[in-house]
C-alpha cells in the first residue's frame, strides 16, 4: 500500500522525526518514506533524519507500507506530515 502527500510542516524537527520513527517501530509492516527519489527505512532514526533535512513545505512525499496493518501504519503515520 501506499500513501501519497503534500508535506505541510515548514520543516520536520529532530523530536518529530524520534516520533515519527517511534510510531513506525509499533507497527508489523515494512514501511518506507520516499522523498526526492530517496527512500528510507521508516523506523530508522538516521535515515528519516536524513530526508527531514531536505523536506521543505509543499513537497511531495510518499510513505509505503507492506503486512497486516499497512492501512493502519498509513493513516496514522501519514498525520505526522500533514
Amino acid at each position: 500500500m501506499k500513501k501519497e502527500m503534500i508535506f505541510n510542516k515548514s520543516n520536520l524537527t529532530k523530536d518529530q522525526a524520534a516520533a515519527f520513527t517511534n510510531a513506525a517501530a509499533r507497527f508489523k509492516s515494512d514501511i518506507s518514506l520516499y522523498h526526492n527519489n530517496k527512500k528510507v527505512n521508516a523506523k530508522s532514526l538516521m535515515g528519516v533524519l536524513a530526508v527531514s533535512l531536505s523536506l521543505r513545505r509543499g513537497d511531495e512525499i510518499m510513505l509505503t507500507a507492506d503486512g497486516g496493518d499497512a492501512a493502519k501504519a498509513l493513516s496514522e503515520l501519514g498525520a505526522f506530515f500533514i
